[in-house]
């Protein structure tokens, strides 16, 4: 019954059903423990289930909710500004639900660390980079002093970019790169472009 009540929508019924076995509720039955977790977050008694979430996915990833409620944590937490907590779920993902979204607040969570060179590895795992993950991730090649990864970067969003500003941003810090490194005459091409 508890599943038919989950399923649409519910979750008040839900609790008062399963609310009446809560405390027979356990490990031993991830399904019932995540719906009735669940119903309580969205019923609004947020911190109680919250914490029955996290007790599943601590100790359990068999049940249809998993990555589901990973994403409840995460995001909580990253509300909660904890973003240690944020990033120790985020890292228990299933690889096949890691794409490039999850990849992107990863590396913000990373970001929100001061750990610059996480941020920037998150990105890199990200296959069909579009110009902004381009752009961020030719930025922390170059903040974390990774001239050459950044010099390939800034000149693939060169290529790419349709936005003359976004363009010209680009092609000034692949500029700065040179001249750091002493390429002047490239330096002056990229400048003068």
């Amino acid at each position: 019954i508890s599943s038919y009540y989950f399923d649409n929508g519910q979750y008040e019924k839900v609790v008062n059903y399963l609310g009446r076995i809560a405390d027979h509720l356990t490990l031993s039955d991830p399904e019932l423990l995540y719906r009735y977790a669940t119903s309580l977050i969205k019923i609004g008694n947020k911190k109680e289930g919250l914490g029955k979430v996290e007790l599943l996915v601590k100790n359990t990833r068999e049940f249809t909710g998993y990555t589901r409620s990973l994403d409840l944590l995460a995001q909580n937490y990253r509300i909660q500004k904890d973003y240690n907590k944020t990033i120790y779920f985020m890292e228990k993902y299933p690889a096949e639900d890691k794409n490039a979204s999850y990849y992107q607040a990863l590396s913000e969570d990373y970001l929100n660390l001061g750990d610059r060179v996480k941020a920037k590895e998150a990105l890199m795992y990200i296959e069909d980079k579009d110009n902004t993950v381009l752009a961020k991730l030719a930025d922390l090649h170059y903040q974390t002093g990774d001239l050459i990864m950044a010099e390939y970067t800034y000149k693939e969003l060169i290529r790419a970019e349709k936005n003359q500003k976004d363009k010209l941003s680009a092609q000034s810090r692949l500029a700065h790169i040179y001249f750091i490194s002493e390429e002047w005459r490239n330096s002056v091409e990229e400048y003068d472009e």
